[in-house]
């Protein structure tokens, strides 16, 4: 996963989700950007974002060092979720 992020500002976490977004919009396979993009997601309590960039990333990278890490946390946000732990959807 991407680099860890310190305690953001909401407003900086906003700002950066748009960044995020527009540059996949360009590179859609830039891994560590759906990585990032996920975690930001998933600090903001936007699970539903995060559970598809996470999965983006896993599929770009199956075996990334640290993709155990990203699967956990879509445990957890498919949890908040209300969803299966182990759903592909």
């Amino acid at each position: 996963m991407g680099t860890p992020f310190p305690p953001v500002q909401e407003k900086d976490a906003v700002k950066a989700i748009a960044e995020y977004t527009a540059a996949l919009t360009i590179y859609p396979t830039w891994p560590e950007g759906q990585s990032n993009l996920a975690l930001l997601c998933g600090n903001t309590g936007n699970y539903n974002a995060a559970v598809e960039h996470m999965q983006a990333y896993l599929e770009l990278m199956p075996d990334a060092p640290d993709a155990r890490a990203a699967k956990d946390k879509l445990i957890v946000w498919r949890g908040k979720l209300g969803k299966s732990p182990t759903s592909d959807q």
